[in-house]
């Protein structure tokens, strides 16, 4: 209903607007709105969702869609293209991690009222953890140990995204690894979706 009205109000604008282009008149429209669910949130709101929300839960499409974005930004002219549609959401720490592959989770990344074993299970899902592969390479990834999901992803993936992943992260892959590369991502989202007051 607020997305529809919204729409309404910046078309009703379009409408009665002479010279002026039609980016001035959304970006202006979208800077006024102050109610939370039509503000554009600023870039500590959008860090902080990326950090804590559970991005996992939302369509997986849109999530591939999201990750996509954040690849391709983070190419060169260099780069190789890839065709994005094959490409599945892979969870680098599996959300089955009670194996002997995984360890125990930290205490530290516990929020109030929350155990290790929660913070796990909730930062399993942000935006840190997850990245794009292939069918096959997800598959073959599974479960597996971090050691051995890494040499994989090294191996098989030539997206900037998994490079980044594999460069930056080090030995371990735990709550912290998932915890910095998050900051990482929130940071390039920041950019290739800045605010109205940065456009």
């Amino acid at each position: 209903m607020g997305l529809n009205r919204l729409m309404h109000e910046v078309l009703d604008q379009l409408n009665k607007a002479d010279d002026v282009s039609a980016d001035v008149i959304v970006i202006d429209h979208l800077r006024r709105q102050t109610v939370d669910r039509r503000a554009w949130p600023s870039d500590a709101q959008v860090t902080a969702a990326l950090l804590e929300r559970r991005i996992y839960s939302m369509a997986r499409r849109k999530l591939a869609v999201v990750l996509e974005a954040l690849a391709r930004s983070m190419a060169t002219p260099k780069s190789e293209t890839f065709d994005y549609s094959m490409l599945t959401v892979e969870h680098v720490m599996p959300q089955k991690w009670r194996s002997e592959n995984w360890g125990v989770p930290h205490d530290g990344f516990a929020g109030v009222g929350e155990s290790a074993e929660m913070a796990r299970d909730r930062l399993i899902h942000t935006i840190g953890n997850l990245t794009l592969v292939t069918g096959p390479l997800n598959a073959a990834l599974s479960n597996d140990p971090w050691s051995e999901k890494r040499a994989q992803i090294e191996e098989h993936s030539n997206l900037p995204i998994n490079r980044d992943l594999v460069k930056k992260a080090g030995d371990v892959w735990d709550e912290q690894t998932i915890i910095d590369r998050g900051q990482r991502l929130a940071e390039i989202a920041i950019r290739v979706w800045p605010g109205p007051d940065q456009i």
